[in-house]
């Protein structure tokens, strides 16, 4: 009779091949699992490596598909980008009955790759800006990409630094994750909007920047609501956030790419103004 045929014996003595061939020790249990936890601990870090790759990809993959479409919206806008969204006689935002904007993504969004998206995948749900759907009631859009006041209705042609010039950049919404927001969006009654990260502004001013500019606003830097952009400090990627110019070409800028240089009075590249601004 082989082995495999032969039943438990309990009086077998320790040692006998019969009860080591037929269950697993205590202590292989414990050598299995330990190896396990030391894989997966060498792992973790090649794990959020790949998954930051991934969600970097996308997003630069987002932005460069929302510049093809502005684009595209330019050449059936006699060369106009979109404006920042709808807005009462007076400029003032106008909200929806939910407290929603109509804005520059909404027009350029009928222009956009299906397969693309308008949100950053390393952006937390706190930071997304919501707004109203072109095309269905009751519906939303969420984003984290915001387009540079000063540009939003623009002539294309007029930008002079086309390969320099920031013009939508990865933003967060009304100061969420800690971003910097001193001067939140208000709608047309004055009422703080709530959902503001679709425009990048000033720290002195949402729409018209001044010698006194220091810094632009609502961008995806965590840890910068005191206004202090260091140039290591947190990013939603390594190598710092994304951002359009003027041409579709993207550029990756660390927090310390928040302050704004003053040359002539007014800022400098690569949040320099048209200028129909100066």
């Amino acid at each position: 009779m082989s082995l495999d045929q032969q039943g438990f014996d309990p009086n077998a003595p320790e040692g006998d091949i019969r009860v080591r061939s037929q269950y697993v020790s205590k202590k292989d249990v414990k050598v299995v699992v330990t190896a396990l936890v030391i894989l997966s601990i060498l792992l973790y870090p090649v794990y959020q490596y790949m998954k930051g790759e991934s969600e970097k990809s996308r997003c630069k993959a987002n932005l460069k598909a929302i510049g093809e479409a502005l684009a595209l919206y330019a050449q059936n806008h006699d060369d106009r980008l979109p404006p920042l969204g709808a807005t009462d006689s007076n400029g003032n935002l106008q909200l929806d009955a939910s407290g929603l904007p109509y804005t520059w993504i909404d027009d350029a969004s009928a222009f956009l790759n299906a397969r693309a998206g308008l949100t950053c995948p390393s952006a937390q749900p706190n930071e997304l800006t919501s707004m109203q759907h072109p095309t269905e009631m009751g519906k939303k859009l969420e984003s984290t990409y915001g387009m540079y006041a000063p540009y939003a209705s623009a002539l294309l042609s007029i930008v002079e630094n086309p390969d320099e010039q920031i013009v939508v950049g990865e933003t967060s919404n009304f100061g969420a994750s800690g971003s910097y927001d001193p001067l939140p969006l208000k709608d047309s009654s004055g009422k703080v909007a709530g959902n503001d990260g679709f425009v990048i502004g000033w720290n002195n001013d949402n729409l018209n920047p001044t010698s006194s500019t220091d810094a632009v606003t609502r961008l995806a830097y965590p840890g910068t609501s005191n206004g202090t952009f260091r140039e290591g400090g947190e990013t939603r990627h390594p190598k710092g956030n994304f951002y359009l110019n003027a041409t579709g070409g993207l550029m990756a800028r660390p927090p310390s790419g928040a302050v704004v240089h003053i040359r002539g009075g007014m800022p400098a590249l690569p949040w320099a103004v048209p200028v129909t601004h100066h």
